[in-house]
Parts: C-alpha cells; sequence; structure tokens
C-alpha cells in the first residue's frame, strides 16, 4: 500500500479519502491500519444508524461481502462493520473511509453498494440519498457561454 502516506497526507490537509482495500490474497500495513485476507460471506454493522450505513442490511451479505479485514486498527479510527469472524472491515475517522468490502456490484441484493455514496454525503455533510453508484442519474455539463 504505498500510496498510504499520501493519503493520510491529503486528509489531515481537509481532503476527503474513500479507500478500498478488499483485494484477494493481498495483506499488509497502510498507515496504522494492518490487514489481512480474511473472505466472509456478511457483514455485520456495528452501528446500523450510521450515516455511512444507510440502506444497507444488518447483516449485508453477498458472496463474499468482503475479502480483506483489519487485524490492527490505531486508536483513531472506529469500526462500523465486522466479518462472521468479529474482525473489522469498515472504518473510519474524520473524512476518511477505509474498507475490506466488496462493493463493486450494484444490484443482486448487495446492499453494500450504498456505502460508497453514502461516504459522498457524509463527508460533505449532505443529506441526498442519492445512489451515487447508478447509471440512470440525470447529469448536465454547464453551458460554455
Amino acid at each position: 500500500y504505498t500510496a498510504a502516506e499520501d493519503i493520510y497526507e491529503y486528509v489531515e490537509s481537509g481532503g476527503i479519502a474513500f479507500v478500498s482495500l478488499c483485494s484477494q490474497t493481498v495483506t499488509g500495513t497502510f498507515g496504522d491500519l494492518t490487514t489481512i485476507w480474511q473472505g466472509s460471506d456478511y457483514t455485520y454493522l456495528l452501528d446500523p444508524e450510521h450515516p455511512l450505513l444507510q440502506n444497507v442490511d444488518n447483516p449485508a451479505w453477498g458472496n463474499w461481502s468482503s475479502h480483506t479485514s483489519f487485524s490492527l486498527i490505531g486508536e483513531d479510527w472506529i469500526s462500523l462493520a465486522e466479518n462472521d469472524y468479529g474482525e473489522s472491515t469498515l472504518v473510519y475517522k474524520d473524512r476518511f473511509v477505509v474498507h475490506g468490502l466488496t462493493m463493486e456490484l450494484a444490484g443482486d441484493g448487495w446492499s453494500q453498494q450504498y456505502i460508497a455514496g453514502n461516504s459522498i454525503d457524509w463527508a460533505l455533510n449532505l443529506n441526498s440519498g442519492v445512489n451515487w453508484l447508478t447509471t440512470d442519474l440525470a447529469i448536465k455539463a454547464p453551458s460554455s457561454r
């Protein structure tokens, strides 16, 4: 995870980061987070009312719902989800979200897809409820006048 230092610095300077460490067999250290490869069919929400978890089933199912979990978490991180083995799979602090969840599939009952869009609303203090992963958004480019 060679970009960790730059991403941490970016967030500390006021930026927003949503980082996926979901992988197959890759483990390592990302700043003060250490990952392990541990697949799980379910994700259990620790704070289902948190804005990042809006519209996410508890438990959330997936094949696999996570590939990566954290074996070590720095003291400022807050865990929002765990896998079948009680290991954290989604953590946050300030405007920084890091996870090992499977979110690339929209539809098919995989409600974790909402976390990515929720993170935009949460980090920007929005309350839009927009599904940012849909292709049905009516997006218009500004006029060139």
